[in-house]
C-alpha cells in the first residue's frame, strides 16, 4: 500500500514538471513571436508615417525652372536658373537640357523657400533652328519644367543667335492674407536718378492666399523698375535691374510671412 502512494506522488510530481516544462517552453516560443510581432507591426506604422510624410513634403514641392542666354560674353550658352516658390527646402539633383542631363553640384543644390540659384552655364553647340528647353528634379522625384518656354538658335542678320521675343517681369506674391493686392511698376533708364511719380504699369489681381504670379511684358532694353505690393496694411518694394542682351525673364518675389 505504501508502495503504491510513494509510486502516485512520484507520479503526481513528474506531471507537474512536466506541465511547468511545457508552460516554460510555450512561453519561450510565444512571447518573442509576440514581441517580433509586435515590433513589425510598430516598424510598418513609422514607415507608413514617414512614407504620407514624404508624400506631404513632396507635394508641397514647387520650383519653377528657367532657361536663358547667358550674355554677351558667352553668346552660345544657355543658363539654366531654379526658384524655389514654395513652402519646403528643396534638393534639385540633376537637370536636362533636352536629352541631355546634368548632376547638380552639392554645394548649389539646396533651395530654401522663395530662394533662387544659378544650376549651370552650359555651351550646347547650336547650329542654326536648334531648339532647347530645361527640366529639373528634385531628391523627392518632382519633375520641374521651364515655365519660359523654349529657346530657340536662330539667323540673325547671318550669324547665329537666341530668338527671344520679349522679356517678362514676374511678380510672385506668396503667402499672406487673401484679397485684392495692387501692384505699381515703375521704371527708369539706368542713368536717371529719380523714379518717375506716375506707374509705368499696374495690376490689381485677387489674391487667394496662396500664391498669385502676376506677369508684365516690358520693353528689350536697358531699364531698372520698382515694383510696389500693397494691400491694407502691407507694403512691399522689390527692384529688377535688366540688362540687353542677358536675363529674359525677372523675378520679384515676397518675402516669406
Amino acid at each position: 500500500m505504501i508502495k503504491n502512494i510513494e509510486k502516485n506522488k512520484r507520479k503526481g510530481i513528474s506531471t507537474i514538471i512536466g506541465t511547468i516544462i511545457f508552460i516554460g517552453i510555450l512561453f519561450t516560443s510565444i512571447v518573442p513571436m509576440f514581441i517580433t510581432m509586435n515590433q513589425a507591426d510598430t516598424y510598418a506604422i513609422q514607415k507608413k508615417d514617414e512614407l504620407e510624410r514624404l508624400d506631404q513634403q513632396r507635394f508641397r514641392e514647387n520650383c519653377i525652372v528657367y532657361l536663358y542666354p547667358t550674355g554677351p560674353e558667352t553668346p552660345l550658352n544657355l543658363t539654366i536658373m531654379v526658384t524655389n516658390t514654395g513652402p519646403e527646402i528643396i534638393n534639385i539633383v540633376r537637370f536636362w537640357l533636352n536629352d541631355n542631363y546634368y548632376t547638380v553640384n552639392n554645394s548649389n543644390s539646396t533651395l530654401r523657400p522663395y530662394e533662387s540659384k544659378e544650376l549651370a552655364s552650359i555651351n550646347p553647340n547650336p547650329v542654326v533652328d536648334d531648339t532647347f528647353n530645361a527640366y529639373a528634379t528634385s531628391d523627392r522625384g518632382n519633375l520641374f519644367t521651364n515655365e519660359g518656354g523654349s529657346i530657340t538658335y536662330i539667323n540673325v542678320n547671318g550669324t547665329g543667335g537666341w530668338g527671344i521675343n520679349e522679356y517678362l517681369l514676374n511678380v510672385l506674391i506668396n503667402g499672406y492674407k487673401p484679397g485684392i493686392y495692387r501692384i505699381e511698376v515703375y521704371k527708369k533708364d539706368h542713368t536717371a536718378y529719380l523714379w518717375p511719380e506716375e506707374p509705368w504699369d499696374e495690376a490689381q489681381p485677387n489674391h487667394n492666399g496662396g500664391s498669385t504670379l502676376q506677369v508684365f511684358k516690358i520693353p528689350m532694353e536697358n531699364a531698372d523698375y520698382k515694383v510696389i505690393i500693397k494691400s491694407g496694411s502691407f507694403k512691399y518694394t522689390g527692384y529688377a535691374h535688366v540688362i540687353h542682351p542677358g536675363l529674359n525673364i525677372y523675378w520679384i518675389v515676397t518675402p516669406p510671412e
